[in-house]
């Protein structure tokens, strides 16, 4: 019988494993049009034309991600068990047919139950949870070099999307917009599903291309060595539960993803209520994109010569310093603060997922990585979701967004102490010798 993974193993040692890579590449291109820049760029055609408030609108979006955050227990183990290929195949069926159908609707009622339908589903099942820790789970030497390639994705996600979406929006309508979205995001997840398997085990590998019957060989021993050694110090998700650094770690970046999803949401409006128009927000969400796709070399390299803990603070610290600018230039009216303010704030962007994903797989193996991250998922959620609801609270009663934007600013700051305070798991007790690797 026919597999794709025929198609896809290739015989180049080095090579091995890569088609993963880019599996995450089209799945995070895909993420940012789920729930990124696009929902942001949507919001005030449908608020004008509907006459919602920008709390109504952001509420759907909060419930969306508590729920995809408590699904994330059970969608983490599911990965660790199955792979990503069924979860990012149903996830993406379900988003599409939310999206379409969202297209045609007049009620905030009906909006904000299949936003919540749709926003749970993707985030639980195709968003960065699933295929960032797919990609971890098959590398460890090269996993810093493979979670910045594959996050490449959300660089090109955050290019295309802002002008996509604009350019369809201010033609056909927001109703044209969801449905565009809801055709690009189904073939890019689509691709993603056949690219992404489960572990390399599954294939007669380990992590980073090195086949188990050669474990006893003399090439590449430091593959080997590191192999051995992530297997052994794999935690299991009863043991990290009881470790400081989970709940710092998930905190941390429940903040982050707090800021991030306001930026993404309401950083169109930000920006067009600062007196710049919306060609210049566009303009501004894709240099944000060609800042977090230029960071990715210089995070991966320095994945490999700076502690990881320190390395996390630097980015959350880079986007808060984005934050910063974003305001200043809001009260100057100056366009090129402006832009500086969106490539600082997309250079430490492009970082949150090789460095994030990084600590969590260097601090807990990949063993167990998706039940570990799934234990977290709700906390950082949690967090997460309310960023866009309270600064839609916060424009509403202040009409302007500056006092949400200081707001967000001190959460990437916070995020940044957190995990610079963050202490690394002590190593798991054991050995392991090449026999004994689970396939």
């Amino acid at each position: 019988m026919f597999k794709f993974s025929n198609l896809v193993n290739f015989k180049v040692p080095i090579f091995r494993g890569w088609w993963v890579v880019l599996g995450a590449m089209f799945g995070l291109v895909a993420s940012q049009g789920i729930s990124g820049t696009a929902t942001g760029i949507l919001q005030r055609p449908m608020m004008d034309e509907l006459g919602w408030s920008s709390a109504q609108y952001s509420l759907s979006g909060t419930i969306s991600l508590l729920v995809g955050g408590i699904l994330g227990i059970f969608s983490g183990q599911l990965l660790d068990r199955y792979g990503a290929s069924k979860l990012i195949a149903i996830g993406a069926t379900i988003v599409g047919i939310t999206f379409i159908y969202i297209s045609t609707i007049e009620s905030l009622l009906i909006f904000t139950f299949f936003t919540i339908i749709g926003g749970a589903a993707g985030a639980s099942l195709a968003g960065p949870l699933v295929i960032n820790v797919t990609v971890a789970k098959w590398f460890v030497r090269y996993r810093g070099w493979a979670l910045a390639l594959g996050s490449v994705g959300v660089s090109l996600g955050n290019i295309m999307w802002p002008l996509l979406m604009t350019y369809v929006v201010d033609t056909g309508g927001w109703r044209a917009g969801f449905v565009w979205r809801a055709a690009v995001m189904f073939l890019l997840l689509g691709v993603a599903a056949l690219l992404l398997r489960r572990k390399p085990e599954d294939y007669g590998l380990l992590p980073d291309g090195v086949k188990i019957q050669n474990l006893n060989g003399e090439t590449d021993q430091a593959g080997y060595d590191a192999v051995l050694a992530d297997e052994v110090n794999s935690y299991t998700r009863g043991n990290a539960i009881k470790t400081h650094a989970l709940w710092l770690i998930s905190a941390a970046y429940g903040l982050n993803t707090a800021a991030m999803m306001a930026i993404l949401m309401h950083g169109t409006a930000f920006i067009t209520d600062s007196e710049f128009s919306r060609a210049v927000a566009a303009i501004a969400f894709s240099i944000n994109g060609f800042a977090n796709l230029t960071s990715k070399i210089p995070w991966a390299w320095s994945l490999a010569r700076i502690p990881v803990g320190y390395l996390a603070a630097g980015t959350l610290t880079f986007s808060g310093t984005g934050v910063m600018l974003m305001l200043l230039a809001s009260s100057t009216s100056s366009m090129p603060l402006l832009y500086l303010g969106f490539f600082f704030w997309g250079f430490g962007f492009g970082g949150t997922i090789p460095v994030g994903e990084s600590i969590w797989a260097n601090y807990y193996g990949r063993k167990h990585l998706g039940s570990i991250r799934g234990i977290g998922m709700p906390l950082t959620i949690g967090l997460g979701a309310l960023g866009p609801l309270l600064v839609g609270l916060s424009f509403d009663l202040y009409e302007s967004y500056q006092f949400a934007f200081i707001c967000l600013m001190g959460a990437y700051l916070i995020g940044a102490l957190l995990l610079a305070l963050a202490p690394k798991p002590d190593p798991v007790s054991g050995e392991l010798s090449p026999s004994e690797f689970s396939l």
